[in-house]
């Protein structure tokens, strides 16, 4: 993924401010046998560009696999 931000170019900053997001301090525990997967995507309609990451933990949140993928 830091190959991925690096390689991006500089953005216009947000007019989302944090009062409009729920932030979560926490996640519940899971089960030692139990992986996470964590992903995000976007799409821009104008380039018709889009992007996805991804991020798998396993239950002590090591990573175990991340990757991205631009289109």
């Amino acid at each position: 993924s830091k190959e991925w931000q690096e390689a991006q170019t500089p953005r216009k900053q947000s007019s989302v401010s944090n009062k409009d997001c729920h932030i979560s301090t926490s996640l519940p525990p899971v089960p030692d046998n139990v992986f996470k997967l964590f992903s995000d995507a976007a799409w821009n309609s104008a380039s018709l560009a889009g992007g996805f990451g991804w991020i798998c933990t396993d239950a002590k949140g090591a990573q175990c696999l991340q990757g991205t993928e631009i289109r």
